[in-house]
This record gives structure tokens, sequence and C-alpha cells, in this order.
């Protein structure tokens, strides 16, 4: 039977589920499934040889892009410097891989900015069953939450894996994806996937736009960054910067506008002691 706490509703529910998994998890390492101990926050693992950035986080009127799995087949690659990248940890929905990332991760390490990474978010399939033991099977909030939790996970170690761990990782929630019509359980797999990182130490964002995220999560506002998408061009870009265009109870941080056939994104103006406060490990720079 499951604890109280996870029989009844509310957030305490979901606050010890995440314990429980983390806990799992963990125990799972010692016999050899994954690695047990996280890294501090200054023990990151970043690919070999990627070099030494000039910046943490993307400052003001920055312009960079991002890249993922799409871009393995032909080697595609934006021309030019890179002044930060943005680059996808798995093949488009959780529970699978992008080939690409360590190399993908290299080259976006020879920019100005340490690279970050996002992975793609959907919903709880029928067919998805958590093998842990924290969920009855028959209760599917729990396991959509565990669905989410896991997933993160799955992405996490297979970077780790390819020596990639950055600082900053975004969900990327988009109706392209597959969700639940219930706008809970869709809230309940995203609130695993942020728990898991920001269990392991990172700083979490959310990429949508108000429209999609509305649709797929309804009121859920857990307060993280946002990257919202659907500018036309750069001068449109630098004008949603925007609350009108925030979503989940966040801020616009980035905004992402097409450039040629690769996306960019635009880093919104909003440096010193207030942006400090919302990105963690800031440094003074930007």
């Amino acid at each position: 039977m499951l604890p109280k706490c996870l029989r009844s509703g509310g957030r305490s529910r979901w606050a010890a589920l995440a314990l429980i998994a983390a806990a799992l998890i963990a125990a799972s390492s010692s016999t050899g499934q994954a690695s047990a101990r996280q890294p501090e926050p200054d023990e990151r693992l970043v690919a070999a040889d990627v070099s030494t950035p000039e910046f943490t986080y993307p400052i003001a009127g920055m312009t960079g892009w991002d890249i993922s799995w799409p871009q393995c087949a032909n080697h595609e690659r934006p021309e030019g410097p890179i002044n930060f990248a943005v680059i996808g940890v798995n093949g488009g929905k959780m529970f699978t891989k992008n080939d690409c990332l360590a190399e993908m991760f290299r080259y976006a390490g020879q920019g100005r900015t340490a690279p970050q990474v996002y992975l793609n978010v959907n919903g709880l399939p029928k067919d998805w069953t958590s093998a842990s033991t924290v969920c009855a099977k028959t209760d599917i909030p729990c396991q959509a939450y565990m669905y989410g939790y896991e997933g993160a996970a799955f992405s996490h170690q297979f970077a780790r894996s390819q020596g990639v761990d950055p600082m900053y990782w975004w969900l990327d929630v988009e109706t392209g994806n597959a969700w639940s019509d219930q706008r809970f359980l869709n809230e309940r797999a995203i609130g695993g996937a942020i728990d898991y990182l920001q269990s392991t130490h990172h700083v979490v964002g959310i990429y949508s736009t108000p429209s999609q995220w509305s649709r797929i999560a309804g009121g859920f506002a857990p307060g993280l960054m946002n990257w919202t998408a659907g500018a036309a061009d750069l001068l449109e870009a630098t004008t949603r910067c925007d609350p009108k265009y925030a979503f989940g109870g966040g801020r616009v941080v980035l905004v992402q506008y097409v450039s040629e056939h690769f996306d960019t994104s635009y880093s919104c103006p909003g440096t010193g002691v207030g942006r400090r406060a919302l990105l963690p490990y800031l440094a003074a720079e930007g």
C-alpha cells in the first residue's frame, strides 16, 4: 500500500512521490543499472573538448540557435560564430535518444556561452506502466508523474553517458507531441520531469507558447523561466520579451524565431539582480 501522503491529493503527495522515486532510482544503481550519486553543480560533466565559455548564460541581446536529431542525417550546422546554442537530448519524445548529442554538444561548446540542452516531453502513453513499485497500476495520475520523472532520468543518464551534463535544461512542451486529453495528467507528466531535473541540481525552463501550454497543461504554473516561440524574425522576437507571451507563471527569457532553416533565439533584456534571482548560478557577467 502507498503511504498516506501518496493516497491523498495536493502538493505533499507529489513531493513525497518525488523523494520515493529518487530513492528507487538511486537504489537501482547498486545493481549496475545507473549511476547512484548525482553531481553537485561544480562537478558538471561536459564533452572532453568543450572549451571554457566566456559566459554562463546568454547575455541580453545575444542570438543563438538550437539543433537536435533532425540535423543528424545530413550533419547540418549553422554557419558563423556561435553566441549560444541549445542541443536536443532525445529523439523527439520521451525515452528516445539523439545519437548525435555528443558531437553536437562539442560543436556548441566552441561558442561564447556554455551550451544548454532541451528535452522533448509528451504525455503518458496508454500502454506504459512504471517499472517501479511507487504507483499502483490503476493510479493513472501517479503513473503519469512517474512517466515524466523516469523519462527525464532516462535522458539525463543518457546525456551523462555522452559526457554531457550542463546546468540549464529546457522541457519542450508542444502540441505536436502526443498528450492526454486530460490536462491534469499532462501536468503530472511535466511535473515529474521538472522534479527529477531539479532534484539533480539543474536549472529548468519550459519551451512552449501561451496557447500550446494552455491546451496541454491548463492552469499549471510551475513558475519557471520561459523560452517562447512564434516570432517571424529577429525584429518581432525583440517585441516578445513581454509578459503577454509568458506562460505557466514564468517570465520570458528567450524568444525563438526562424532564420533561414534553423531555429534561432533572442536573449531578452533583464540583467542584474532580478535576472540572477530568476536564473540560479548565473555569473555576474550577464
